[in-house]
């Protein structure tokens, strides 16, 4: 528990724009247009 937080509390001081920045995007316009006509090649399972 200690070791975790102490891991943390380092990761937020090297690198702080983790933390202060979000990190889910949401898909764009262009994202969107891709996605609808299938220019992405799908895997068959």
């Amino acid at each position: 528990m200690a070791r975790q937080r102490r891991k943390e509390a380092e990761l937020r001081r090297k690198k702080p724009h983790l933390f202060n920045v979000p990190q889910k995007h949401p898909r764009g316009r262009y994202a969107c247009y891709l996605m609808e006509n299938d220019i992405f090649v799908k895997v068959k399972k």
